[in-house]
């Protein structure tokens, strides 16, 4: 059992918490500007696996576009250039994260013909799994596949602490992917994992303790031109859901998106896939904080 904390204790655990957070640079490095805008003056460039310093506000500016900016010494760098140093010891301690993959970038050389996707395919080693991936026609699907069954791999390795060679991934009779392996962690009684993929990402998210479902539902512009007859799903709507749908006209895709990836999300987290009649769930739903995230 954990002892609470009184409030003496959490008043000094608030004036000893570390002021700044470190963030490591990633990927081939991060181009810092003068000004948050992505047209400003370059100053420098932050090779791979340098460390930076940046206070919990410094990481809510965005360009005039809309493009997220981390500030930094000397100037702005993309928020995607740079993660928490201690992402890894955070997740092995939490059995939680929260990973977001941009697909659209990765481009390997020969695609799926070259020696990086061969190696990246041997990683994957349940037979099964690699025959799914093999399936879809387009290699953009394929590309997506892959990318998710192997942050599966890599969440299980990463909270659990295991080796790459010891996670076994299964899956429920609804789809949903699980680790063949008890988990021996006490402290993680009901851990879990989810992923989903849709448009240029590949999201994934674990829990410790409670039943977690992800789902991305990508804007009409990263869905390759594919439309989605709102008229087709309505028997997936309650009649609520419906009205809110329409009323407002220039945000209905949007909420239709957040309504969906929220059912979708929900039955993934149950594991018994259409088990879960979607016409019976009724969703009250709300924007999470981001830029054009629903």
């Amino acid at each position: 059992t954990k002892t609470p904390c009184t409030p003496l204790k959490t008043a000094h655990a608030r004036m000893t918490a570390p002021t700044s957070l470190r963030y490591v640079v990633t990927g081939r490095g991060a181009l810092v500007r003068r000004g948050a805008d992505l047209d400003s003056e370059e100053v420098e460039t932050l090779p791979r696996g340098a460390t930076v310093d940046v206070q919990p506000e410094d990481l809510e500016h965005a360009s005039t576009c809309g493009v997220r900016r981390v500030k930094v010494a000397g100037g702005f760098v993309s928020r995607r250039c740079v993660r928490p140093a201690d992402w890894l010891a955070a997740a092995n301690d939490t059995g939680r994260i929260r990973w977001r993959v941009d697909v659209h970038a990765w481009k390997p050389k020969l695609q799926d013909e070259g020696a990086e996707w061969r190696f990246l395919m041997d990683l994957i080693r349940e037979p099964a799994e690699r025959e799914k991936v093999e399936l879809y026609l387009h290699f953009k699907d394929r590309k997506r596949a892959l990318a998710g069954r192997l942050a599966a791999r890599r969440c299980c390795a990463a909270c659990l602490g295991l080796a790459w060679t010891d996670v076994d991934v299964r899956r429920t009779k609804g789809g949903k992917p699980f680790l063949a392996a008890a988990v021996e962690r006490g402290d993680f009684p009901g851990w879990n994992f989810n992923l989903s993929h849709d448009g240029r990402y590949v999201v994934a998210a674990a829990e410790p303790t409670c039943l977690v479902g992800a789902d991305v539902a990508a804007p009409p512009e990263g869905r390759e031109g594919k439309e989605v007859s709102l008229d087709a799903i309505k028997n997936s709507l309650t009649a609520r859901e419906w009205a809110w749908l329409h009323k407002a006209p220039q945000k209905t895709y949007d909420r239709f998106r957040l309504l969906w990836s929220g059912k979708e999300a929900y039955a993934k987290a149950r594991g018994d896939g259409l088990a879960v009649k979607f016409g019976q769930l009724d969703l009250v739903a709300s924007n999470v904080p981001g830029r054009n995230a629903y």
